[in-house]
């Protein structure tokens, strides 16, 4: 059960640990009969801080809290989060209001704020392999370290990613109360993950008739969830916009080892494919992959067509 705190400000690059936790905190605070009339979701983009306190301010209907999630705090301004900073020294404790800012550090303009602050970094090393031990404990099931391993190797650090194949193994193994490594080898099979990393990787080698092979070798995960991969691919250039960040700072491979939480073997590979690219054209490339976001989200073009020419366009010699 989690402690209820009538102002939380949630902040870090994981969205899946911020939603899982917001998750149990609207549990805790909410049943199921009560929950549509006491829950409110509001983006910051598009409300005044008024009407957040207002909601706030409103006696919870048939239950004795209420809860509010406000996305995209940080595009507020000062005057709206001074709004909220006064509401947080005196909070209605019937409501619990959760405030989500989408950076990696907390601004300093929200300094003022009477808050629980709580900040979601990506899991590496022995945190992924804790959190991966828990998530299954829940369900009784434990697992053997060499597929632990092997999982973690396959899918990264993207715990959505994680805990949707681990759902997958739970099943696969039925009535077994123990993970294998050789489950693991059967279900994951080739990870999509791992398929989004190599593609890059021949990206950068200028091979196209192998970053083709790749694409047409998850053809029917391309075709199912068009959205997976380019989320994928936008997470891989993301680590290596930010090395890359890191190396023109004049970071050495051991400093960025400490400050990136991935993967230790991930980090080498990152840095030596950040070393290849210059800023401007890790640009060009969030741009290409927006567009063909819109473009599979518009159905303007099949998936494995879109795939296919974001990898032509890719490896065009302007982008290398």
């Amino acid at each position: 059960m989690i402690e209820f705190k009538p102002t939380y400000l949630f902040y870090g690059e994981d969205e899946f640990q911020k939603e899982e936790f917001i998750k149990r905190v609207t549990a805790s605070i909410l049943d199921t009969e009560s929950l549509p009339f006491n829950l409110n979701t509001y983006d910051a983009k598009e409300i005044d801080a008024r009407v957040i306190i207002d909601t706030a301010n409103t006696l919870p209907f048939l239950s004795k809290h209420r809860a509010i999630i406000v996305n995209n705090v940080e595009s507020l301004k000062e005057d709206q989060i001074n709004l909220l900073a006064v509401y947080s020294k005196n909070p209605n404790p019937n409501t619990c209001l959760m405030l989500l800012v989408n950076k990696t550090k907390l601004p300093e303009e929200f300094s003022g704020l009477n808050s629980d602050s709580k900040r979601f970094n990506p899991l590496a090393d022995e945190e992924l392999f804790i959190w991966i031990k828990n998530r299954l404990k829940l369900s009784s099931v434990d697992i053997e370290t060499d597929a632990l391993e092997l999982i973690i190797e396959l899918t990264g650090n993207n715990l959505r990613i994680i805990s949707s194949e681990l759902e997958k193994l739970k099943t696969y193994i039925g009535k077994r109360s123990s993970i294998k490594k050789e489950d693991v080898q059967n279900l994951l099979g080739i990870s999509i993950q791992n398929t989004a990393f190599d593609f890059i990787d021949l990206i950068f080698k200028e091979d196209s008739s192998g970053a083709l092979k790749v694409l047409n070798s998850i053809k029917t995960d391309i075709e199912r969830h068009p959205p997976r991969l380019i989320g994928l691919i936008l997470w891989n250039f993301k680590q290596i916009l930010k090395i890359k960040s890191l190396l023109d700072e004049g970071k050495k491979d051991y400093e960025i080892f400490q400050m990136v939480k991935i993967n230790r073997k991930r980090v080498s590979d990152f840095i030596r494919q950040a070393r290849k690219f210059n800023l401007k054209n890790l640009h060009r490339i969030f741009k290409l992959l927006l567009d063909l976001d819109l473009s599979l989200k518009r159905s303007k073009v099949s998936p494995q067509t879109g795939y296919e020419l974001l990898s032509a366009r890719l490896l065009t010699r302007e982008l290398i």
